[in-house]
């Protein structure tokens, strides 16, 4: 007598039931994965990762070769060492822009800015301070380990009484990245806990472009499906807005260190401007904590230093802080808000004892 369907083994009717949920599982996987790509080629965007220097250097290939060039855009010029670089931009005793000799006048004080894009916007800052050199060595786009390699390079031949190192919070972020606006160096501590330079020489315009020209690199290369990578990306996202990874900080602590003792060690005086982001990104994020970390670092370093926060924000109504800031302009200040950066600026400058600054935080400080 044939067995009957009732006869079945329940482990058997188990195992369909799996290999059924399996392949429909699998069937809809590449159904996901293929509306991934549809929609991310539509879309004319380059493919999620969880690396976002990975990502950066897609977009700049994908941008630039659709333009049929590797030149970088804007005043940026390529620097292996550094990534890329502008020129200095020089502001006379009397608040004129010029050219100026790295040679220092006798009787006139210097000041010398390193930093990023909120730090080069300072042009109202020399008739603030009448009498006094302003050398800008601030570059957009650089992270904080950019600003020390910056100053290392070539702010010290400027011979400033003052070295004003400018740190926009987000500067800590980019700090990380190896590509970000195009490829950078990256900075790594030692087991010693000093700073080390990776990556560079940094790779050359035309030759990263020939690679993605060729197929040598491909935009989107990667064994793992695109919505893994999708999924990874928003974690990786969640966790770098969650809070400050004790690790990254000690680096960021070490770029304060270093350049504290370098800008003495080279007989200038240090000081650490910190520009908050807009206020729906500061109050009770992780961009207060950074700021409040910067300052307890730098107190703790000895070195001075003003948060402009105070400035744009305290004592002022939550609907006024924007003015502060540029519509559209990812975060920039205004023409108010560069007044009120350069007033602060100004009267902590004029209130630094300087020989004293050179010297130092006493034993016991």
């Amino acid at each position: 007598m044939l067995p009957s369907h009732e006869d079945d083994d329940p482990l058997r009717g188990r195992m369909k039931t799996a290999i059924r949920f399996a392949v429909a599982a699998c069937a809809t996987l590449l159904l996901v994965e293929g509306g991934f790509r549809l929609y991310w080629k539509a879309m004319d965007q380059v493919p999620p990762h969880p690396d976002p220097s990975l990502a950066d250097e897609w977009e700049w290939a994908r941008d630039h070769l659709g333009h049929g060039e590797a030149r970088l855009t804007g005043q940026a010029e390529y620097d292996p060492e550094l990534g890329w670089t502008v020129g200095p931009k020089f502001r006379g005793p009397g608040g004129q822009e010029s050219r100026l000799p790295q040679a220092r006048r006798a009787g006139v004080p210097r000041l010398v800015l390193v930093g990023d894009s909120f730090t080069r916007e300072l042009g109202s800052l020399g008739p603030r301070l009448p009498g006094w050199e302003i050398v800008n060595l601030a570059v957009q786009g650089y992270g904080a380990g950019q600003i020390l390699l910056r100053y290392q390079r070539d702010g010290a031949a400027y011979g400033g009484d003052v070295v004003v190192f400018g740190l926009y919070l987000r500067d800590y972020f980019r700090m990380f990245r190896s590509f970000r606006g195009y490829a950078k160096p990256t900075l790594a501590l030692d087991t010693a806990g000093e700073i080390v330079v990776e990556g560079v020489p940094v790779i050359a315009p035309e030759v990263l472009y020939e690679a993605y020209r060729s197929g040598e690199r491909r935009i989107g290369r990667v064994a793992r499906p695109w919505f893994v990578d999708f999924a990874r990306q928003r974690a990786a996202l969640h966790d770098a807005r969650a809070g400050i990874d004790p690790e990254g900080w000690r680096l960021m602590a070490a770029v304060l260190r270093r350049f504290a003792r370098d800008v003495r060690a080279d007989g200038s005086c240090p000081l650490l401007l910190i520009f908050p982001t807009r206020p729906e990104d500061y109050h009770g994020k992780v961009y207060e904590a950074l700021d409040v970390r910067a300052q307890e670092t730098a107190a703790a370093q000895g070195l001075p230093q003003l948060a402009l926060a105070e400035a744009l924000y305290a004592g002022i109504p939550p609907a006024a802080q924007l003015a502060a800031f540029a519509a559209g302009s990812g975060g920039h200040l205004s023409p108010l808000g560069r007044r009120k950066a350069a007033r602060a600026l100004q009267d902590a400058v004029l209130a630094l004892d300087v020989d004293a600054c050179r010297a130092g935080p006493s034993p016991s400080g």
